[in-house]
């Protein structure tokens, strides 16, 4: 094992293998190297990544509805929709 003292699994989002249902690519580093490799978009365990992933999908839909929010109401607002009583 290329001389690793203490060895540690790494998964990020991949093709490599299915784990847990989850498909994954691994990397084993030694353990002073974790903290790099999670800033790179690795994670400790499928498990964390595939929670990772869900959240940035929820994040990234909750803004698409945002705006679609928001360019309705300036739609609604230049057809007139929103005209005070004088």
């Amino acid at each position: 094992m290329n001389g690793l003292k203490s060895a540690t699994m790494l998964y990020r989002k991949g093709t490599e293998e299915r784990i847990h249902g989850v498909h994954v690519d691994k990397i084993i580093v030694d353990e002073h190297e974790v903290p790099d490799y999670l800033e790179q978009g690795w994670y400790l365990t499928p498990t964390a990544m595939k929670q990772a992933a869900e959240a940035e999908a929820e994040a990234a839909r909750i803004v698409v509805e945002a705006e679609a929010a928001k360019a309705a109401g300036k739609q609604k607002q230049a057809a007139g929709g929103d005209k005070q009583p004088a």
